[in-house]
């Protein structure tokens, strides 16, 4: 009775979920999606960094966002925090709306 259960939470917690967060050394912050919304969305995928996931979700990155001339990464909100870096534009990076573009603080590019 308690197998089928303790079965279902193994691979639930086991299978990472599509708009995981990532990080991809030398790249930076990223979106676990699939690789044509990657691609659509003018990222980078990379393999290895969205664990147990199928082949087709990879961990995707995007730099630089923002206006012409701005030096922005996309990277999840929580991460983009003042005095040294706001908020971009919306719908310029991968994923959920908690990854979005952020910019540093002017002087910083």
């Amino acid at each position: 009775m308690y197998l089928p259960a303790i079965t279902f939470l193994f691979f639930t917690l086991a299978y990472a979920a599509i708009n995981d967060p990532c990080h991809v050394p030398g790249r930076g912050s990223g979106v676990c999606v699939t690789t044509q919304n990657c691609a659509r969305d003018g990222g980078t995928s990379t393999r290895n960094y969205c664990p147990n996931d199928p082949d087709n979700v990879r961990c995707c990155t995007k730099a630089p966002c923002g206006p012409s001339g701005q030096c922005g990464s996309c990277m999840w909100t929580s991460d983009c925090t003042p005095p040294t870096w706001r908020l971009g534009p919306v719908g310029e990076c991968p994923g959920p709306a908690g990854f979005r573009c952020c910019l540093p603080r002017p002087g910083l590019c």
